[in-house]
């Protein structure tokens, strides 16, 4: 997916009144997040409205094997500016704090009993660590030494802004399958609080970093782009390559 640059980068850092573009630049970051087919796909909306327990879990068993939040976070502690340093720093201890990690796992483990499941292992095929790889980029040690922190809080953002909804969809899913939702404690503290983590990372690195240097929207850009372009590529070949029947028709 690729996205046109906006002319306001041509000149932008020659403006006399540029600090007056960054809400637009900030709003145009979410629009586009907002309306990316990572965001609006038909695999999430099919978790959501159709798609049997053994489907959804299968899909959650690839989140299984991804690396935690806090990895990522944790890569870019010492690469972002002073600026963002505390703001980081404060992310970091939530996440920690409120053991994301630990609630997954006992979803995982809610899930297996009601599949009878022995593990986390996809039914459906075995887990393409390659193309998880590809997906992955994004939370990597490799995109931190290759990437600036404009780029990095473009992708913090997009992850953040897209985990509400599909916490949300999962958490729906599960639900109409007959799963308590009181028992859904991971889904439930990140459907309710991701939309106020993009938020913040909106006003706490988004905005500094225009403010700094409008020049950087564009890394920002970048950085949006490239996490929704691999999260689209990975849903799309979930898609192609998975018998999710409730698949099927769904428009």
């Amino acid at each position: 997916m690729e996205f046109e640059k906006p002319s306001v980068y041509s000149n932008a850092g020659q403006t006399s009144g540029a600090a007056r573009d960054i809400e637009s630049h900030l709003n145009m970051y979410e629009h586009i997040v907002e309306n990316s087919y990572a965001n609006n796909s038909r695999l999430y909306l099919a978790l959501e409205k159709t798609a049997n327990i053994d489907e959804i879990t299968d899909f959650l068993c690839w989140d299984a094997v991804q690396p935690p939040f806090t990895e990522y976070l944790g890569h870019w502690v010492r690469r972002v500016p002073k600026f963002l340093r505390q703001s980081l720093l404060e992310h970091l201890e939530i996440e920690e704090r409120e053991q994301h990690s630990q609630y997954f796992k006992e979803m995982m483990q809610l899930l297996a009993r009601y599949t009878g499941r022995g593990d986390a292992r996809p039914k459906n095929g075995p887990l393409d660590h390659e193309t998880l790889d590809t997906l992955n980029y994004t939370f990597s040690a490799r995109c931190a030494h290759e990437q600036n922190s404009a780029f990095f809080s473009g992708g913090f953002f997009a992850t953040e802004l897209m985990s509400a909804k599909r916490c949300a969809q999962l958490f729906n899913g599960l639900v109409r399958n007959g799963i308590p939702g009181e028992q859904l404690t991971y889904l439930k503290i990140h459907f309710g609080a991701d939309s106020h983590h993009a938020l913040e990372v909106r006003n706490e690195f988004l905005r500094p970093l225009l403010k700094d240097d409008l020049t950087c929207g564009l890394s920002i850009l970048n950085g949006i782009s490239d996490r929704l372009r691999r999260s689209a590529q990975y849903l799309m070949w979930y898609e192609r390559n998975r018998d999710i029947k409730s698949l099927r028709g769904l428009h």
